[in-house]
């Protein structure tokens, strides 16, 4: 099911695995280091619970925390810096006014391809941390998942497990190609809250 027509269509979805629009995503952890996430089938990006409201934030854009596009090989591959500075010079990749309203705050421009990375910041509230975190495609949350070796549904994200919190927490991303989508990230903190962190991906060449 494809094209669903109303709330009785969705959960019958088929789960949408993000690797087809992500290929690598790594996360800042509570002490700036970056962390590669792990794909995995998850029991747990979904709960029968109390969501609460996300403790993330897009950074607002300043000198320690500047989105940009890179070449995946670095400095060897000196079209692709020239190519990836073009690009970062001429898109903004987050919003540059923080008294938009928030309906439009989290839309964010990446570059397409595997040959480049797009990085931007996050800010967790003050307090809060998480040791599982958990991204995929937004309209997973509302399927029944994937049924395959076990009682429960399953949904494919990026996982990671790390201790992760403070302020301009850079997230690094490879795409697969252009297209536009909602991905969510799920985060269970240090209270025990689950909450979903909801990000308007359009990337674009």
């Amino acid at each position: 099911m494809n094209n669903p027509q109303s709330w009785y269509d969705l959960p019958l979805m088929q789960a949408m695995d993000p690797r087809s629009i992500v290929s690598f995503v790594q996360l800042d952890d509570n002490t700036g280091l970056p962390q590669t996430a792990t794909f995995l089938n998850s029991p747990s990006f979904l709960n029968n619970t109390t969501w609460v409201g996300s403790p993330l934030t897009l950074s607002a854009v300043g000198p320690t925390s500047t989105p940009i596009c890179f070449p995946v090989a670095g400095v060897a591959d000196f079209e692709g810096i020239f190519l990836a500075q073009q690009w970062t010079s001429s898109h903004g990749i987050v919003r540059s006014n923080v008294q938009l309203p928030p309906t439009v705050q989290k839309i964010i421009f990446l570059k397409a391809g595997n040959r480049f990375l797009t990085t931007f910041f996050l800010d967790w509230a003050a307090g809060v941390t998480s040791t599982d975190i958990q991204l995929s495609i937004r309209d997973n949350s509302t399927t029944g998942g994937n049924f395959i070796n076990g009682a429960n549904g399953t949904i494919p994200v990026f996982a990671w497990t790390n201790t992760f919190g403070g302020t301009k927490r850079k997230l690094t991303v490879c795409t697969t190609g252009p297209g536009r989508v909602n991905m969510a990230m799920r985060v269970i903190d240090n209270a025990a809250n689950w909450s979903m962190f909801e990000m308007d991906w359009n990337i674009v060449n």
